[in-house]
C-alpha cells in the first residue's frame, strides 16, 4: 500500500496548530515543553517516520500521561495536550513536538522519552542515542514556536496566516497533528466566547 505524501501542512492542520497554545492555556494545561527528534539520525526510514512517531506518542506518551498511579484518582499528566509536525528538508526528517508536562513530572518525562525514542529506533536500552538525535527544553515562547512549526504551510494559504512559508520537504503519511483535547470542538467555542467579550469599536 502506497503511503500518501505531502509537501506542505494543510490549512486545517495549521489552523488548529496555531490555536493550540492559547487553547492549552485556557484549559489549564499550558504548553511548557518542546521536543525535537531527528529521525534521520536514528536511521528511521522516511516512509516509517510519521507512523513510528505517532505510535510512540500514542502508545508510550499517551499511556504514561493518562496513567493513574495507585492510591490516587488523578492521571499522572492528564489527557495529552500537544501539537506536532514532521519536516524533511534535504531528506533529513525530524519532528517538532510541543506539549504540556506537569512540572513535577518533567524529569521523569525526559528519562522516559529517551527510552521511548530508543525503542522507536530499535535500539537497545543500554545504547546511547546518536548525538543530536533528541532535544528537550522548556517552551519559553509557545506563540513563537507555533509559528516556527507552521512554516511548512502551503504557500497558497501562508499570507492569510501571516506566515513566511519555508520548503520543508516531502513527508510520507500524516504530516502534522494536534491532540483532540485542543481540537476544533474545543478551540472554536473558546474563540467565539472571546470574540463576544471583546469591546466593539
Amino acid at each position: 500500500m502506497m503511503l500518501k505524501t505531502s509537501s506542505h501542512i494543510s490549512r486545517k492542520a495549521v489552523t488548529t496548530l496555531l490555536h493550540s497554545p492559547r487553547t492549552a492555556a485556557a484549559i489549564g494545561k499550558p504548553m511548557n515543553t518542546v521536543v525535537c527528534i531527528d529521525l534521520w539520525l536514528l536511521d528511521i526510514a522516511a516512509e516509517d517516520a510519521s507512523r513510528l512517531f505517532r505510535e510512540m506518542r500514542r502508545q508510550k506518551f499517551g499511556r504514561w500521561s493518562s496513567y493513574k498511579p495507585r492510591h490516587t484518582n488523578s492521571p499522572r499528566n492528564g489527557t495529552p495536550s500537544d501539537t506536532w509536525v514532521i519536516e524533511a528538508p534535504n531528506d533529513r526528517h525530524h519532528v517538532h513536538w510541543m506539549l504540556h508536562v506537569k512540572p513535577e513530572h518533567y524529569t521523569e518525562f525526559k528519562e522516559k522519552l529517551a527510552k521511548w525514542v530508543r525503542c522507536m529506533a530499535g535500539l537497545d536500552q543500554s545504547e546511547a542515542l546518536p548525538e543530536g538525535a533528541l532535544h528537550i527544553c522548556p517552551a519559553t515562547n509557545p506563540e513563537g514556536k507555533k509559528l516556527y512549526m507552521a512554516k511548512g504551510i502551503d504557500p497558497f494559504y501562508a499570507r492569510m496566516f501571516r506566515i513566511r512559508p519555508v520548503e520543508s520537504g516531502v513527508v510520507h503519511g500524516k504530516r502534522a497533528g494536534t491532540a483532540p483535547a485542543l481540537g476544533p470542538a474545543v478551540w472554536k467555542p473558546l474563540k467565539k466566547a472571546y470574540m463576544a467579550r471583546r469591546p466593539s469599536r
